[in-house]
């Protein structure tokens, strides 16, 4: 291993007052997660995504699948119909029936009307079905006052075992596909246990499935189709009372005659006997409450869930469950500070689609702890005599916009009046310039901290301040623009079953491009979290490089309601922001900036209850990027796949994906060739996976924080086996998920090498400098507007300064310009500027003095002017006016 300079590490959170605990998720914070707008939702390790099925959509595509169809069975009820349902194409997004939601479960009602006499019933009879399902309890329970329950086998298998528990004896009936009785109460005696269990499928998926009863049926008859079990109808002459639905193996199908196995048999049994009992206390909601330790770095995670107990006619004793978030095995995979503080042995782990959920048995509360990732910027500080800073003055002239004439080309005349003008594109004239802007000439500076406070009003939707801007100003004199300047770009909008609100400016599909408002757009919208992470971001960048902190405080409702999406969406299962607003999809690692703005733009406006929210969310979100990094490696064993790296997402719900990972992400097919490896497969665009849009140094930053031999491991897999990332040809088309743009590749490497302490920088000099003299990254990194100006440049950066002791982490309250480090003195200079006092945060080692116009500052760990003092690796400095600050290293 190489020896690194303790300067590549980058900051970590600042220290803080001991831990207290805040309401989270399902107290102080409204969510829905999965759950909004519609039904029906993927859960655990089924969908049920329309009234009465249940499917395992995932196992349509496995290779050991001979239809390609999914596993699924149904409880329709026999010899009815519901009245209010719709038709299939209109499914599901004008349910009628009757819905209640919160971010952990669903109670749906369903009115049916007997349409003959049968099945205990008269025509016109009307009963009620009330399906619920919880993203805690691993199950659907069903009850109605019906007098049967059927339920049907609408997938490629059919079962042909039935284990009933008669007398304390557990029974088994086989369904030998000849319609007749199964069981028979006057035959056989009253069932003795609350389960039935069915299994011993003619073919592959044999999928346990677990019947959970409030009393025992009078009969179970068989209804057969071509020889095969079709169907059970269960007769209950006091009502059904209730059914609950499980897969007490979870993820797992097994071969036709596999769990016949005594062994697996016994093990299946006995999951059925602890669920038979654990789904009498039916999770219906939770909530979450926080306490940051910010010495530690952690965040402790206390969950509270809420049962619904419910009874049955043997009197069983039900058992409350604790379970964890499933998303933390996987990220426990190569985290080791992601920690389970309580005991969960007593009960069986549950394998999910999102890793194994792990159940704290007997009480209803458990506690998680998670890392608080990094979440400071790493703003490079060019030494004296920079090469480097000569050449990007001189390349990068910024200029402004003049009130009296029409916009420069620079600012995109056309842009500012088109229908669908959304706060991705503003927020994308900045490109990297927020990490860069040192190695700017100080003119060019100046007029991108003046750009930057023209444009922050606008992305915040301040009409009245964005009219003083000399920006607005010269939109009006551009003949493309002038008069028809797009606004408003943020929509309101508010979730049906929570209630709460929250706004969006960039959707997909993109209805104002039509002409539409978002508000009144029908259904829901995806790519959302994209366009909100975008939108967060730039109005932190400008405020930040604007000093226009007065203009964030002003519109800081309109924050609010962009980080209300984060809030909104947060999955329990998954820990985080979905991508889509029905809850399908997580999630885009381009909503990274997003959480990382919110926590700075509380910071600077001394929003401490808001920025600690943003640390606990951004913690949970961290976690999940850490379990995608590692979902490929859990999910193989389900597929007899390979294991692969890096998962691109997790869906709600697969239905149409025919080709499981590695070969895929959502729907794009890989050629063979862009997978290689092993043990584990690495995939052509797992850069892209881990990072996507949101290219930022924060991004290999959490993974070397979190998980650094992993990381370095993955990083070294990926370089060896796709040497064209480096190459141009390579680059021109290493990344086609969107569009062609390997330049995102080629960037992305080199953040992750850059951040790499095995590496060292005379090896990435070595690989690196040729690159970037080829100006690859510009040549292929292709964006919006200027989305990516500067990245280059950044690069070229963090290699020129990787063995410095120092770099911008942040700064609050100053106005800073020249930053500089002189390696011959071994001190850093900057000139601030400060109304009264501020605060400078920079990154790196321990400096030996700080002084203000050679006054030195006094070392003391204190909230007061004129001190500094470091902790980690990060210094404070409270800068008591304006003046040069050096910082001088040993």
């Amino acid at each position: 291993m190489v020896a690194i300079a303790a300067s590549v590490f980058c900051a970590t959170a600042p220290a803080g007052p001991a831990a207290e605990w805040r309401p989270g998720v399902g107290a102080g914070i409204t969510g829905i997660g999965r759950f909004g707008y519609v039904k029906g939702d993927g859960l655990l390790d089924v969908t049920y995504n329309r009234f009465g099925v249940v499917e395992k959509n995932y196992l349509a595509g496995h290779p050991r699948s001979r239809t390609g169809k999914p596993w699924a069975v149904s409880f329709q009820p026999p010899l009815a119909k519901n009245d209010k349902e719709l038709p299939p194409s209109e499914w599901p997004q004008r349910l009628r029936d009757e819905c209640q939601a919160n971010w952990i479960s669903v109670k749906w009602t369903s009115d049916f009307e007997a349409t003959g006499d049968g099945f205990g019933r008269k025509q016109g009879d009307r009963f009620r079905y009330v399906v619920s399902y919880s993203m805690v309890s691993p199950g659907i329970l069903v009850e109605t006052d019906d007098k049967v329950f059927r339920l049907a086998s609408d997938g490629p298998s059919r079962y042909g075992e039935l284990d009933f528990s008669v007398a304390g004896t557990v029974r088994t009936a086989a369904l030998t596909g000849t319609e007749g009785m199964v069981y028979d109460a006057t035959r056989d005696g009253a069932l003795s246990d609350n389960w039935l269990l069915l299994t011993g499928a003619d073919t592959f998926p044999d999928v346990p499935l677990l019947l959970v009863l409030k009393r025992s049926p009078s009969r179970i008859r068989l209804e057969a189709e071509a020889g095969r079990a079709a169907a059970l109808v269960l007769e209950f002459p006091e009502g059904v009372g209730h059914v609950i639905l499980c897969t007490p193996s979870g993820m797992r199908a097994f071969d036709a005659g596999e769990t016949r196995d005594a062994t697996l048999r016994a093990k299946i049994r006995s999951r059925c006997v602890f669920w038979s009992k654990a789904l009498l206390a039916f999770v219906t909601d939770a909530s979450e409450r926080y306490a940051i330790d910010r010495a530690a770095g952690t965040v402790t995670i206390e969950q509270t869930f809420v049962p619904r107990i419910l009874e049955d006619a043997w009197h069983s004793t039900p058992i409350k469950t604790a379970p964890y978030p499933p998303a933390l095995s996987l990220a426990a995979m190569t985290c080791d500070q992601v920690r389970f503080l309580d005991a969960a042995d007593a009960a069986p782990v549950f394998e999910t689609r999102y890793g194994q959920m792990r159940v704290v048995a007997g009480r209803c509360r458990s506690s998680y702890q998670l890392p608080l990732p990094p979440y400071l910027p790493r703003v490079p500080i060019p030494p004296k005599d920079s090469e480097l800073r000569r050449q990007v003055a001189e390349k990068f002239r910024i200029g402004r916009p003049d009130g009296n004439r029409p916009l420069p080309s620079e600012f995109h005349p056309g842009l500012w009046s088109r229908i669908d003008r959304s706060c991705v594109d503003v927020a994308s004239l900045f490109g990297n310039w927020f990490v860069t802007w040192p190695y700017l000439s100080e003119d060019a500076a100046a007029n991108l901290r003046l750009n930057a406070g023209d444009i922050l009003p606008d992305l915040l939707d301040d009409q009245e301040r964005f009219a003083e801007t000399e920006l607005f100003r010269s939109i009006q004199q551009t003949p493309a623009d002038m008069g028809k300047l797009t606004r408003p770009i943020w929509f309101p909008r508010q979730e049906p079953f929570s209630g709460k609100e929250y706004i969006l400016s960039y959707t997909q599909p993109n209805i104002r491009q039509k002409g539409e408002r978002i508000t009144r757009g029908d259904g829901w919208f995806t790519d959302v979290e994209w366009g909100n992470g975008f939108g967060l971001d730039g109005v932190r960048q400008t405020a930040q490089l604007s000093g226009g902190w007065d203009v964030a405080e002003r519109n800081w409702r309109t924050v609010e309601g962009m980080h209300g999406l984060f809030e909104l969406l947060q999955d329990w299962a998954l820990l985080s922001v979905s991508g889509c607003e029905g809850g399908m999809r997580w999630t885009d690692p381009s909503s990274y900036p997003g959480y990382l703005a919110y926590i700075s733009l509380a910071w600077h406006l001394r929003k401490d209850a808001e920025h600690q929210d943003g640390l606990y969310l951004l913690a949970k979100h961290a976690a999940l990027r850490v379990a995608m990094f590692n979902g490929g490696l859990y999910l193989a064993r389900f597929y007899d796949a390979k294991p692969w790296i890096a998962n691109h997402c997790f869906v709600e719900q697969d239905s149409g994906y025919k080709v499981p990972e590695p070969q895929r992400d959502g729907r794009n097919i890989y050629p063979a060739d862009w997978l290689r490896g092993e043990n584990p497969v690495v995939q052509r665009n797992s850069l892209y996976s881990l990072v996507a849009e949101g290219v930022c140094y924060e991004c290999p930053d959490l993974f070397f924080t979190l998980m650094p031999d992993a990381t370095h491991q993955f990083l070294d897999a990926y370089l060896r086996l796709f040497p064209e990332w480096r190459e141009a040809k390579g680059c021109e088309g290493m990344n086609t998920r969107h569009s062609p743009s390997g330049g995102i590749t080629l960037y992305e490497a080199m953040l992750f090498m850059l951040r790499d302490p095995h590496l060292s920088t005379d090896a990435l000099r070595s690989q690196l400098s040729p690159l970037l003299a080829a100006d690859l990254i510009p040549k292929y990194l292709k964006g919006f507007y200027g989305r990516y100006d500067g990245c280059q440049e950044y690069a070229a950066a963090l290699l020129e300064t990787r063995d410095d002791p120092a770099w911008i982490a942040d700064w609050r309250g100053l106005e800073l310009s020249a930053p500089e480090y002189d390696r011959a003195s071994r001190t850093v200079t900057v000139r601030v500027g400060a109304a009264a006092h501020g605060e400078l945060l920079l990154g790196g080692r321990k400096p030996r003095a700080v002084r203000l116009d050679a006054a030195p500052l006094r070392e003391a760990a204190e909230d007061a002017p004129g001190t500094w003092w470091f902790e980690g690796d990060l210094v404070r400095i409270r800068v008591p006016g304006n003046g040069t600050l050096a910082v001088e290293y040993e």
